[in-house]
């Protein structure tokens, strides 16, 4: 409970009283309603990825998942950082992580697909580029289900 003091020329006028309890409910019902929003992406990708491994047509239907998988975490993403002051150090440092590796990753992607043109001389760069969301579809699932457990 947090108590909040007003004063008008040196005197006390009121004084309040907050919950904080109800700020970490809403915040542990959204990191929850989050999370199995997550969950609920990731089965259908991940299936979809090992069903890719047997037939080739199945790759289309993952890239597909993981275009609204990345616009869902990304979302999920800036709405957890309204709570960045209630998560503790170590997964702060991990958000931190997480949004400048998808920095990192548009920029560099944009870099070699649209400045350099690179993309399609090396084959490398194409697998690395598929292989780099799922990492981050990972890792992002990692940052929310340790947030979870810690509220």
């Amino acid at each position: 409970m947090v108590f909040v003091q007003l004063y008008k020329n040196g005197k006390k006028i009121k004084k309040f009283k907050y919950k904080l309890s109800n700020i970490s409910e809403t915040m542990k019902i959204n990191i929850l309603i989050i999370t199995w929003i997550n969950r609920i992406l990731m089965l259908p990708f991940a299936i979809s990825l090992i069903a890719g491994t047997i037939s080739l047509d199945f790759f289309f239907y993952a890239a597909l998942i993981a275009f609204f998988i990345g616009c869902f975490q990304v979302f999920s993403f800036l709405s957890t950082c309204f709570y960045f002051r209630r998560i503790e150090n170590r997964l702060k440092r991990l958000l931190l992580v997480y949004i400048s590796m998808v920095v990192l990753y548009f920029v560099s992607s944009y870099l070699l697909l649209e400045v350099y043109d690179l993309f399609d001389s090396k084959e490398v760069l194409k697998i690395i580029f598929w292989i780099i969301p799922v990492i981050l579809s990972i890792f992002w699932t990692f940052i929310l289900e340790s947030i979870k457990q810690k509220t």
